[in-house]
């Protein structure tokens, strides 16, 4: 499970840019295929078939699907078929290169914040916080506190104190209060808390994905707003 930094700086990678690094991997990738590609020529040059070949003979038997008519058209198919084989290789070396990527950047545990509030009708206020880490992690809750540094562990499906969205980034989410009330429209529910009741009533409505979508041209007119919750923060605190 990845684990949270709240410390750490929103930009880890500030000073050592991930553009400029795979940028410098692809030109080494150019220059290994370069060399691959006269080692290849080489190999050919050097193979045993070429100097078993009499440049005379006019007819050699068949490589492969074609027929080698002299000593230059065997040179060449040789130095293609170690060409080949090393072409294979580059692109095998290159997959593990984006690969090993990958993976080192989903082991970046940095993460980032976004949060709004809501104003109940009879003055209270929730909160909707969000955070971001590595690649893909993305977690939505409600709230009654405005502490970031409070959020539930990464990849958690419940909170003992807050409504948590067991999925992999925000849902789209229609809301409108009516005094203690809070009342939300989304294709997903989020888990209640499990230990401490939550000060506010939480109505979730859950409708399919035809009709949220016809919920956003009448939205406004329903006295609904949506919930767009933007990461905008470095830190927790």
């Amino acid at each position: 499970m990845l684990q949270r930094n709240p410390t750490a700086s929103a930009f880890p990678l500030k000073g050592k840019p991930v553009e400029a690094e795979y940028n410098a991997q692809w030109r080494q990738i150019q220059r290994d295929q370069n060399e691959q590609v006269i080692h290849a020529y080489r190999e050919g040059m050097n193979s045993p078939r070429v100097h078993n070949c009499n440049p005379r003979e006019q007819a050699i038997p068949e490589h492969g699907s074609r027929k080698c008519c002299n000593l230059r058209q065997l040179k060449y198919l040789v130095s293609n078929d170690n060409l080949r084989l090393k072409s294979m290789k580059a692109k095998f070396f290159y997959c593990l290169i984006i690969c090993l990527t990958s993976v080192s950047c989903s082991n970046d545990t940095t993460s980032r914040y976004g949060i709004v509030t809501v104003q109940l009708q009879n003055g209270q206020k929730i909160y909707f916080k969000r955070e971001v880490w590595g690649i893909n992690g993305d977690q939505l809750v409600i709230s009654a506190s405005p502490d970031l540094c409070s959020m539930p562990k990464p990849q958690a499906s419940n909170s003992e104190t807050d409504y948590v969205y067991d999925l992999d980034g925000p849902p789209e989410i229609y809301y409108k209060s009516n005094g203690n009330e809070l009342t939300l429209y989304s294709t997903v529910v989020a888990n209640p808390p499990t230990k401490t009741p939550f000060p506010v009533r939480i109505v979730q409505n859950e409708i399919t994905t035809i009709e949220i979508i016809r919920l956003r041209d009448k939205a406004s007119a329903l006295g609904l707003k949506e919930m767009n919750v933007e990461i905008d923060r470095s830190s927790c605190r």
